[in-house]
This record gives C-alpha cells, structure tokens and sequence, in this order.
C-alpha cells in the first residue's frame, strides 16, 4: 500500500518516518519501497505523542528520502 510521507528524519543509519495515515488504520509491515524501488527494512512502529489519534510513524533501516512509501507485508 502507497502513503505520503509528512516527514522523515534519519540518524545513525535510520530513518523515523511519519506518514499521512491515522495509526489506528495500520496493519503491520515488514518492508518498504521508494520511488527508486529501494528496498527498505521496517524496524519498528513508533506512537508520537500527540492528541487525537496521532499518524503512523515508524523506523526504518537505512536512510529515506522522498515523498511516497510503498508498505508491504
């Protein structure tokens, strides 16, 4: 599934992104693409603390750079 990227900060040979998606509509990935169709290690799901029900966000292994990610299982 694609998502828009809000925003990404990487450090460390890892990147935190956070997508233009509600957490609670989900599912648990296990890998990433970018446009370039770089291959991309999801590390873990992160819950920034915010109000409401805040955007998924999550850890990459590597560093990512772009506007879109494809999530896959």
């Amino acid at each position: 599934m694609k998502y828009d990227v809000i925003s990404s900060f990487s450090l460390n040979g890892k990147t935190e992104v956070t997508l233009d998606v509600a957490v609670t509509d989900m599912p648990t990935y296990t890998a990433a693409l970018d446009a370039d169709g770089n291959l991309f290690k999801v590390l873990r799901f992160t819950f920034p603390k915010t109000s409401g029900i805040p955007n998924a966000s999550l850890v990459l292994e590597g560093i990512y750079k772009g506007n879109q990610i494809e999530l896959l299982n």
